[in-house]
């Protein structure tokens, strides 16, 4: 084999490594994931990822979707949706359009090569997951939570039927959505047949013509991307303390504070932090997606 035809190889066996190495913190979870990048902790409760994800990975690492080995990249591009674009399918197009078929070489993607709409990707095999953390926090509170609560209020000598039970956990539900307007999506996107099929696509000509053009720097094209895309990012701090427990009681009970003791703050912060921990309230003005794994041939 020659130096010549040997070197695109090398190089693109390099970029791989230097990818891998790059990431610091290879071994970080999903979870970690998230909360760097949208400064919430997400509680054990919630699985992050389960399409194109095989045996609860804890990386979110894609298998079993074909192709070239996943490679872990959390400071690939990202970018931002347009406004008012909050449908869980579109985030998924809109990557597909913008990394597949792409060259990438030296660190950075090269997505001027695709010039219009046309150029969207349509053999793309998708899979989403969308997490809407409101909803989750509603079913943990519907496990155990609401039973405790009312508990707390038959020791305090009042009667408690269906109507102030309904009226608790409906002021309560309220309270939640309006505090908790976290919506995430996992989504994983992969070009069906790979780098020879890009190379069969005249509406790709252009960026495969650049990642040949840049062989000698390492070019590859992106086949397959997978990642968060956060499209809303609204939450209150005070969701985590028992004053939405307070609010929640007012016009249920008199005196919201004679109901409420160590046991019942306790168990509102157990039910809270299965889901989520707010570290500041937060008020997101776009909507983002940030790939984490990415297929290169």
């Amino acid at each position: 084999m020659s130096m010549k035809s040997s070197t695109p190889r090398l190089a693109s066996a390099l970029l791989l490594c230097l990818l891998c190495v790059a990431q610091i913190a290879c071994g970080s979870t999903a979870h970690d994931f998230v909360q760097a990048k949208t400064g919430i902790d997400v509680g054990p409760e919630v699985r992050l990822c389960s399409n194109g994800v095989l045996h609860d990975d804890v990386q979110c690492h894609p298998n079993g979707t074909g192709g070239m080995p996943w490679v872990k990249n959390e400071n690939f591009d990202i970018f931002s949706l347009p406004p008012g674009q909050f449908e869980d399918t579109a985030v998924v197009g809109a990557a597909s359009q913008r990394y597949l078929g792409v060259p990438y070489w030296q660190g950075h993607l090269q997505p001027a090569c695709k010039v219009s709409e046309r150029d969207a990707s349509p053999a793309a095999n998708t899979a989403i997951d969308a997490i809407n953390l409101a909803a989750k926090l509603d079913q943990e509170i519907s496990r155990r939570f609401t039973v405790e609560a009312m508990a707390n209020l038959r020791k305090t000598g009042m009667t408690v039927d269906f109507a102030v039970e309904a009226a608790f956990r409906e002021r309560l539900t309220r309270l939640v959505r309006q505090k908790l307007r976290v919506r995430l999506v996992w989504f994983v996107t992969t070009y069906t047949g790979g780098r020879y099929a890009a190379e069969n696509n005249p509406a790709l000509s252009a960026c495969v013509h650049e990642m040949q053009a840049h062989r000698s720097d390492g070019a590859q094209i992106v086949t397959g991307v997978a990642g968060f895309a956060v499209l809303q990012n609204d939450a209150d701090v005070s969701i985590n303390s028992t004053e939405t427990i307070v609010e929640a009681l007012r016009g249920v009970v008199a005196d919201p504070m004679s109901v409420i003791d160590a046991r019942l703050s306790s168990a509102w912060e157990k039910t809270v932090g299965n889901v989520i921990r707010v570290n500041a309230s937060t008020t997101a003005m776009t909507q983002t997606v940030y790939p984490l794994w990415v297929q290169f041939e």
